[in-house]
């Protein structure tokens, strides 16, 4: 940016040396779009080291790290992670300094990933969480979503398949962002036509082009019927044409998060279809803890 308006950049630090009269004339003509420029590229920089700061300060890089192991079933190196290494592994991030709903999502993630807790792993974790009856009280009400809260003993939880992310080079192969929502194969199969009408049936009379879902997509998609305008509102010309078949559209009741969110964009770009995604709201960690809180009340961990 600053190359291409070495003038009106030399201009408003007055570096540099004298300025000639024709210099000085472009740097002018320059100077109002170069000003503007540079508070967009200023808020830019300012709103990522803000960013930054919170991301250091709340230590979220180790809590999604452990999230991320609990999730997929092993660490970043592909090492397995279970047992007795994931109860201390959880125990040490417990007793950092981090906040209440930090350490319930991080219990709810490993309830609902072990499929179940020991009692004894059970009082150390809440113990080094110090969590509140309150907050204790929303983890149980997992129960209500068909989770299973407690196992025994000699019982260990099921081998769990890696969920890796996308193929190396991919937006999403970052180490905190391996987890792939189980939305976006589900979506995908549709695309691919995958998709088992025995699991995803039609709701009216099936289309008479066709055997799955995926046929159907890609039999309305060669159809010479044109596309209307209002589907291809707000894309690019370029983009709306690049696109070889119709819109998938993907509504989901009860909310979505963000990390489902983006397997649309991920999917149009794999696909070349277009993929929206809906809800009836978008949900944040703290949302969905809210809202446990908000369900029947069932006796904390431990009475």
């Amino acid at each position: 940016f600053i190359s291409v308006n070495q003038s009106a950049a030399r201009l408003g630090k007055q570096q540099g040396g004298p300025l000639g009269l024709k210099e000085m004339s472009e740097a002018l003509r320059g100077m109002p779009q170069y000003q503007e420029e540079m508070q967009r590229y200023s808020l830019h920089i300012s709103v990522t080291r803000e960013l930054m700061a919170r991301f250091k300060q709340q230590d979220l890089e180790a809590i999604s790290t452990i999230e991320q192991n609990m999730a997929v079933g092993e660490d970043a190196e592909g090492r397995e992670v279970k047992g007795s290494r994931l109860v201390e592994d959880l125990l040490s991030m417990l007793r950092r300094d981090i906040g209440p709903k930090d350490k319930m999502r991080l219990l709810m993630a490993y309830i609902i990933t072990q499929e179940g807790i020991q009692d004894t792993d059970r009082r150390r974790l809440i113990d080094a969480a110090g969590l509140s009856p309150e907050d204790q009280a929303a983890i149980v009400n997992l129960f209500y979503l068909g989770v299973t809260l407690s196992r025994g003993p000699g019982k260990g939880a099921a081998r769990r398949k890696p969920t890796k992310g996308n193929k190396a080079g991919d937006s999403a192969g970052y180490d905190l962002s391996r987890y792939t929502p189980t939305l976006k194969k589900v979506a995908e199969d549709v695309l691919t036509g995958a998709a088992h009408l025995s699991e995803y049936p039609y709701v009216k009379d099936r289309p008479s082009a066709g055997a799955g879902l995926g046929d159907v997509g890609i039999s309305m998609g060669s159809s010479s019927a044109p596309e209307p305008s209002w589907a291809s509102r707000g894309r690019p010309k370029k983009e709306a044409d690049a696109m070889l078949g119709p819109k998938l559209v993907v509504f989901v009741v009860g909310g979505l998060a963000y990390s489902e969110l983006k397997c649309a964009y991920e999917l149009t770009k794999a696909h070349q279809r277009e993929v929206v995604m809906g809800s009836t709201s978008m949900l944040t960690p703290y949302q969905f803890i809210t809202a446990l809180n908000n369900m029947k009340k069932l006796a904390p961990f431990g009475e």
